[in-house]
């Protein structure tokens, strides 16, 4: 059963939390046929840390995509964890709010834009993230370090070829 997620964008946050660090490898070479435990593992651990990070900035759901994406060189995938939910465009003051709390958790960012629409684009070591609103929509997207799978295993697991025994 999928619920609606809701917004409630950098509500109140545990006092003396630990900066967030997961455990995400950065360019991993798994060339050759991919064991789908391992793809399962990624794609878990990748979901934890956007539900964190998300809930660090007040986005909490039951309901969000992680999902493979083709990366920039040719063979390599990398995970993706997306979350869109109902809410206006933040203003500047909440966007350096925002930079705020994601470097409290080990994070890098800057704010890119705030006018028509709002954007913070963040790194850290391994993942990457872009928060982004407009047409009352907030999304969030943390993309994972890519894995070099060649070209080949790349585009089966594109396809979803391992999808059944990822989620055996």
């Amino acid at each position: 059963m999928r619920t609606q997620p809701t917004r409630t964008l950098l509500g109140p946050t545990t006092s003396g939390s630990r900066p967030d660090h997961a455990s995400v490898t950065t360019g991993v070479s798994l060339v050759g046929r991919p064991d789908p435990a391992d793809l399962a593992r990624v794609l878990h651990r990748h979901t934890a840390l956007g539900r964190r990070i998300g809930r660090q900035l007040g986005m909490t759901t039951t309901w969000a995509t992680t999902r493979w994406v083709a990366g920039q060189d040719r063979g390599t995938v990398l995970p993706s964890f997306q979350i869109a939910v109902p809410g206006e465009r933040p203003d500047r003051a909440v966007g350096e709010v925002v930079i705020r709390t994601l470097g409290r958790h080990g994070w890098a960012g800057r704010l890119i834009a705030d006018r028509e629409t709002f954007r913070v684009d963040a790194r850290r070591p391994g993942a990457e993230l872009r928060l982004t609103a407009h047409d009352r929509r907030i999304h969030l997207t943390v993309l994972g370090a890519p894995l070099d799978l060649g070209h080949d295993e790349a585009r089966l697991v594109l396809a979803g070829v391992y999808e059944d025994e990822i989620a055996a």
